[in-house]
């Protein structure tokens, strides 16, 4: 099976102070849909008290992947089974807009584009 793996090691501390903590969540919405944080409204007092965000300090990590056909005992080439690669895609599909959410609303031009690009 192909994958791609991370492991990080450090020290991991909970941000209190609620600007770092906004910062990272706009940094975050703002780098899977250009531009969302500055659509949505402000979050609540209770929903900042309702999200976590941890700053680690990277001691160490790694990664791995694994690409590419498979790597079979040649014992096993000759079992008539189908070997090979399904390779498996995240793309955006076609948005579902909340079904409380008026009709007058449109999408914006941001999430449009990305699901245009095909890409996350």
């Amino acid at each position: 099976m192909n994958y791609r793996s991370v492991t990080v090691f450090g020290r991991g501390k909970k941000v209190t102070s609620n600007a770092m903590k906004i910062r990272a969540l706009k940094a975050i919405s703002d780098k899977y849909v250009p531009g969302r944080w500055g659509q949505v409204r402000f979050p609540s007092p209770q929903e900042m008290k309702s999200v976590a965000v941890v700053k680690i300090s990277t001691a160490h990590m790694s990664g791995k992947t694994r690409t590419g056909p498979p790597k079979d005992f040649e014992k096993d080439l000759s079992v008539p089974v189908w070997a090979g690669e399904i390779p498996f895609k995240l793309i955006p599909d076609r948005a579902r807009p909340d079904p409380l959410l008026s009709r007058a609303i449109a999408l914006p031009r941001n999430i449009r584009r990305l699901i245009q690009s095909q890409t996350l």
